[in-house]
């Protein structure tokens, strides 16, 4: 499988709360046939209407995979700018309420020291650097949960060369911990 052309098998997981307070949760897990993949920095940035820069990830090298969680308000409603060259894995909405979406990219030679994203309302992205993946895949699911539910991941087979990363979002301020067993 190339590098530059991952394929794509999508998990997702919708948490869904009483009083608008809303989250969303995405997994991913990284397939690869040869190597192990690992996660080796990130970076983040935040915004409240127009453009951010957010920095490329540290020691970003040509053939990294990037993948950037972009959590923002206004769900539906919200339009996004996104840097050129970035890849949509998926794109979910609280109806106007949040919405996250997913995006990636290979990163080659010429990479930008950082990348243009934006919304209208209020938003945070974060760019992971990864090394050793050649796919993407990706499978889909939801379900829901009350006002101070945990927010759980459903169950994933893995073998051991998968590398699994979860994005949160949540409207309202709140703090998710970490199930057992994951770092």
């Amino acid at each position: 499988m190339s590098k530059t052309t991952p394929s794509i098998y999508f998990f997702n997981r919708q948490v869904k709360a009483a009083w608008a307070l809303f989250a969303f949760f995405m997994l991913f897990g990284l397939f690869v046939v040869d190597a192990q993949p690992v996660w080796q920095s990130a970076t983040t940035g935040t915004g409240a209407g127009g453009t951010i820069n957010v920095n490329q990830p540290a020691n970003t090298s040509a053939g990294d995979l990037l993948i950037a969680g972009f959590m923002f308000e206004s769900g539906s409603g919200a339009t996004l700018t996104v840097p050129s060259g970035w890849t949509l894995i998926r794109r979910t909405n609280q109806s106007s309420n949040v919405g996250m979406a997913t995006y990636f990219k290979v990163a080659t030679a010429s990479e930008p020291a950082n990348y243009a994203w934006g919304s209208g309302g209020k938003y945070s992205v974060g760019i992971s650097r990864i090394t050793g993946a050649n796919g993407i895949y990706l499978s889909s699911d939801s379900s829901s949960a009350a006002a101070g539910s945990a927010v759980g991941a459903p169950a994933l087979a893995t073998n051991s060369n998968v590398l699994v990363l979860a994005f949160y979002t949540i409207k309202n301020a709140a703090t998710f911990t970490a199930a057992a067993g994951t770092t």
